[in-house]
Formats: C-alpha cells, structure tokens, sequence
C-alpha cells in the first residue's frame, strides 16, 4: 500500500547551540584551524629564512672555556730556632676562564647561497601574506556559519510545524476517503504534499548539519 511504506523519518535537532557556545565559538576565532596552521607554516618559513641567512657571509663563533687544575708552589722561611732556611712545597688550586672568537668567510659560490637566501625569505614572506589572509577571513567564516546554524535550526522548527498540519490535512482526507467523501486520487495528493514538506525537512536538516559540521571542524584539536 503506497500510503503505507512511504514515511519517511525526520530526526530532531535537540542540540543545537545556545548563545553561551555560540558567542565562545566567535570569540575563539584566534584559536580557529586554518589560522593556527598558517601561522605554523608562517613560523617554520620564517626560522628556515633566517637560518639561511646565518649561514650565509661572514659568521662567527664566540666560545668560552673554564678550567680547573692543581699547581705546586715551593716557598722557603727563615726558621729561628735552627738559625737556617726551611723549604716547603704546597699545593693550590687553580681556576681560570678562556674566550676565543673565531669568525669565518665562505669561499665564492657563484651566487648560489645569496640566491637560496632570497628564495628562502621569499617563502616566508608567502606564507606571511598567507597568514594574513587567514586572520581576515576566519572570524568572518566562523560568524556567518553561527548565523547559517541559526536560520536553518529555525526553518527547521517551521517546517515542522508544517508536517503536523500536513499530517492533520492527510488524516482528514483518508477519513473522507473512507467515507466516500473523496476520490483516492485526491487522497494521494494530500499524501504528496505530506511527503514533500517532510522532505524539505530533511533537505534544510542536510544544510544544517553539513554546516555544524563545517563550523565545528574550525576548531578540531
């Protein structure tokens, strides 16, 4: 029977955001995906750059060095009581601190290392234009998704209302319809109208939660 095995569900929303989550979820743009990995691969670039950079012309390096050691030290005193010279070993310790600065100077490369620096300064300039754009347009995304989730929850809840009145309209046309008050062809339009409203449910239910989704894989850890 046609009327019997077409019906199909329509899951509720029964957690969707409050304003408490609505507003931590704009607030935390900041802490959002796509920006906190365009600034890691801004940071990355960028320690790359400078490390060609430092290995490029004149370098130095700065070392220092502590030591520690025993000396012998021999001493003599006049001793009163032999009326004669003692001698006498003893031994101290010794301490001392060394700096060497050593400063060093590539061989001529044809230009090949001032060319890597440049590429390499080049790639995290990239990345840190990229970095910007991302701060621009994250909170921008993140609060027209909130938005989205907002106005599809509430034509969620209107269309479901007009489920139950399409419900009510086909439950009165199967009684006429048993009473011969009306034709089955009529009776099947009633029951198409019941099925496309509780399909729009369904298409508006597929926007929400591919925008829940979108909106919650900003912040995936």
């Amino acid at each position: 029977n046609v009327t019997e095995e077409l019906n199909p569900l329509q899951p509720d929303v029964t957690d969707h955001l409050d304003e408490a989550a609505r507003q931590r979820l704009i607030a935390a743009w900041e802490q959002s995906v796509p920006i906190r990995k365009a600034e890691c691969e801004y940071s990355k670039t960028e320690r790359i750059a400078n490390y060609a950079a430092a290995g490029h012309g004149l370098t130095g390096d700065l070392k220092a060095n502590y030591s520690l050691g025993q000396q012998k030290i021999e001493t003599e005193r006049f001793d009163a009581t032999t009326e004669g010279w003692v001698s006498s070993v003893d031994n101290i310790n010794t301490a001392g601190w060394g700096v060497t600065l050593e400063f060093r100077l590539p061989l001529w490369d044809g230009g090949a290392g001032s060319a890597a620096v440049k590429a390499a300064r080049f790639e995290a300039e990239q990345a840190r234009l990229e970095y910007e754009r991302e701060r621009k347009k994250a909170r921008a995304e993140i609060i027209n998704l909130v938005n989205q989730l907002d106005v599809s929850f509430r034509r969620l809840e209107i269309i479901r209302k007009l489920i139950d009145l399409a419900k009510n309209k086909l439950d009165i046309a199967q009684m006429r319809m048993a009473d011969g008050q009306i034709s089955r062809l009529t009776f099947l339009d009633s029951k198409v109208f019941y099925l496309e409203t509780q399909d729009k449910y369904l298409e508006e239910l597929k926007d929400y939660l591919v925008n829940r989704v979108e909106l919650e894989s900003k912040f995936a850890d």
